[in-house]
């Protein structure tokens, strides 16, 4: 009888102080997770942004190789945060478009951007949040 009392006792200390333990490592391992889902969401965000303001921007100064520049950077990174293959070759399309066309906005540049920038918003609201 001593023994099992001993060994109940022994077990409920052990429970007493693993627990927390467990409970600490997973509250960290789900806020970790959490933390990198805002930045990724974050970096997705900005990306997009610049996206956009790198068009109107090219669109506003036309004949300028920065303008131009910072719009084909935007456009790679927003290729590279955009996991969804049509928005990425219709991005890819509009820089076909501005290479061929040394970089001029016109109607149909217009046209492909605003179809670009739907498919985004679309993307974005089918994202878990």
């Amino acid at each position: 009888m001593f023994n099992a009392t001993v060994l109940v006792a022994v077990i409920t200390a052990f429970a007493a102080i693993i627990a927390p333990v467990v409970t600490s490592v997973i509250n960290a391992r789900t806020s970790l997770k959490l933390k990198r889902l805002e930045i990724l969401e974050t970096d997705l965000n900005v990306c997009i942004s610049d996206f956009a303001k790198h068009y109107s921007e090219l669109t506003n100064q036309r004949g300028y190789m920065e303008p131009y520049w910072n719009f084909v950077t935007a456009s790679y990174r927003a290729i590279a945060q955009i996991h969804d293959t049509s928005i990425q070759a219709d991005i890819l399309s509009l820089l076909n478009y501005f290479r061929e066309n040394n970089g001029s906005v016109d109607e149909s540049t217009d046209q492909k951007f605003d179809a670009i920038m739907i498919s985004v918003s679309k993307y974005l609201s089918k994202l878990p949040r």
